[in-house]
């Protein structure tokens, strides 16, 4: 009997062995299969293929990804090191790197300068040469853009990476040859897209500052003279003074001072009875020492009402392309306080750093407020006026 329950007992014990040992597998096989599908899934998003356009071989297109996703992978670690980090910190740490790099809009110091500028002594003698830098995007994302020069043809390769919570993809992929160039003596260089002839679109233009700009110069640009001044009111495309202010539209300089007090512009649909006197007056002032008899001696301002009609063509704040960019180059402090800014504007839809230049004068209020008292457009042959501005002339 014994022996019979004994040999029970090891059928049972084999057979639960045998489950187990099946279950093991199982289980085991089965972090196999989700590590391998999350496996499958990073390596289906790494090789997503991008939109691209121009002549860009299937092998090179995943040579160009990978490089741009080395990249991207630093300047996300990075990040997540400091996520409050500056624009010109997250430029100046991805230098420290070795990467040439600039934000999008030459707001920063280049990094690691010098291959690109010995890549623009290629382009002003002739000579073969290539170069690669990168761009900090506005919209969470980076730029490598590719230059290469065979001694005639200028071409360009961009790659751009867009970021979408933690994870980047691939925008776009393009390439093309530029069909002007200009190294200027500021130190931009500034590249255009080949368009064939009977294109009516938008030209496709390029600009980065490749020689430094004192930081205290760009704080300066910064604080006083947004690029929003070229087209809001005539406050930097117009010549006036505290006595002389009937060139100035102050509906539109609303719109800017506003956005310069509250940090925003109002809402569209704001003020639809008229912009009260008190506050139309009030934000206007804050900016400018105009007296209120002459703002209420504009057509604009409505006695009966005791306001003032708001700006009609508020889509300019959305819809304006194409305007210069201020570039503070000097400054000149006076004994009563005021400060005169020599502003150079970079231009590159037109090929050049300096299309005119132009003198703002500012009162300084304490630590952060201040009050316009000039603009001066500084006369010569030389000047690229905006449409706007000959008209205005």
């Amino acid at each position: 009997m014994e022996d019979r329950y004994g040999k029970i007992a090891a059928v049972l014990i084999s057979v639960l062995t045998v489950l187990l040992a099946a279950c093991a597998q199982g289980c085991d096989t089965g972090e196999k299969i989700k590590e391998q599908s999350y496996q499958t899934q990073k390596e289906k998003k790494s090789t997503v293929c991008p939109e691209v356009s121009g002549e860009i071989g299937e092998k090179e297109q995943k040579l160009l990804q990978k490089e741009a996703e080395t990249a991207w992978e630093d300047y996300r670690e990075i990040y997540r090191e400091k996520p409050d980090s500056s624009l010109k910190e997250m430029v100046e740490k991805m230098g420290k790197r070795g990467y040439i790099i600039i934000d999008e809009n030459n707001q920063t110091n280049l990094q690691n300068p010098e291959k690109l500028r010995a890549f623009c002594g290629n382009l002003k003698d002739g000579s073969a040469g290539k170069v690669r830098f990168y761009r900090v995007l506005e919209e969470n994302g980076i730029r490598q853009t590719d230059l290469s020069f065979d001694g005639r043809k200028l071409m360009v390769t961009n790659v751009v990476l867009s970021r979408e919570k933690e994870e980047a993809f691939i925008s776009y992929m393009e390439r093309y040859e530029a069909e002007a160039w200009n190294v200027t003596e500021k130190g931009y260089l500034i590249y255009k897209k080949y368009r064939p002839a009977g294109y009516d679109g938008e030209n496709t233009v390029d600009a980065v500052r490749v020689e430094p700009l004192p930081d205290q110069l760009r704080e300066l640009c910064g604080r006083y003279v947004p690029q929003t001044g070229y087209y809001n009111g005539g406050l930097f495309f117009e010549n006036w003074d505290e006595g002389h202010y009937d060139r100035l539209d102050f509906r539109s300089l609303f719109e800017e001072f506003y956005r310069m007090q509250y940090g925003n512009y109002p809402d569209d649909d704001a003020y639809p009875g008229g912009i009260p006197a008190q506050e139309f007056e009030s934000v206007i002032q804050s900016r400018l020492s105009v007296p209120a008899e002459i703002l209420r001696g504009r057509k604009e301002y409505q006695a009966d009402k005791n306001c003032y009609l708001r700006e009609e063509l508020l889509y300019r704040r959305y819809n304006i392309t194409n305007i210069p960019i201020p570039e503070v180059t000097a400054y000149r402090e006076h004994p009563d306080g005021t400060l005169t800014l020599t502003v150079e504007a970079v231009w590159k839809e037109r090929m050049t750093d300096c299309a005119f230049v132009h003198e703002v004068t500012v009162r300084k209020q304490g630590e952060s407020c201040f009050q316009y008292i000039g603009n001066k457009i500084i006369r010569s042959e030389e000047n690229m006026l905006p449409t706007y501005m000959e008209e205005a002339e």
